[in-house]
């Protein structure tokens, strides 16, 4: 008895072919808002999204120091930078990869920047992502951080999940 759910087609040379419904099935569930997703996107999620910033000390830029990145989500990644002559650092987006996201489930990545400074690690910012978009962090605004080593860590609650800085942004 024949699959009812499996579909043949015949192709030029007259074979039994699965290929062309595969293909068509995949630019189906492929396709965003019009734009059809590169198939090296599939199950690719951006635990991190780019960041950059300027680091200071008592208003002064703090050159030289690490700068650490870490997110973790299905497992924990980081990777770190050092701070320029005139305190700045920069991130490109960080991806990590996983069938998880091709399921209906909750993402939650977490978060951190450290920078050493002094021979202390002091955190710059700890949030929890919730969304496998870039820039969802600040629901679609760029991090691009001022951060002032002197500032007191506050939390702010104005996004889609709590963040602990102290760091500010536009």
């Amino acid at each position: 008895m024949r699959n009812p759910w499996q579909i043949m087609v015949r192709n030029q040379a007259g074979t039994n072919s699965y290929l062309t419904i595969l293909l068509a099935a995949a630019l189906l569930a492929f396709s965003v808002e019009g734009a059809t997703m590169s198939i090296f996107d599939v199950g690719k999620a951006c635990v991190f999204s780019e960041v950059s910033g300027v680091v200071t000390y008592r208003g002064e830029p703090v050159p030289g120091a690490t700068v650490r990145r870490i997110a973790k989500w299905q497992k924990e990644k980081q990777d770190s930078t050092t701070t320029d002559a005139d305190g700045r650092f920069h991130f490109e987006p960080m991806y990590q990869r996983s069938a998880v996201k091709l399921i209906p489930a909750e993402f939650v990545a977490h978060q951190r920047l450290l920078i050493e400074h002094q021979g202390e690690e002091v955190l710059l910012w700890f949030t929890t992502k919730r969304s496998t978009e870039e820039n969802s962090e600040l629901n679609g605004k760029p991090l691009k951080f001022t951060c002032e080593l002197t500032n007191e860590p506050r939390f702010d609650r104005n996004y889609r999940a709590s963040i602990k800085t102290l760091c500010t942004w536009d």
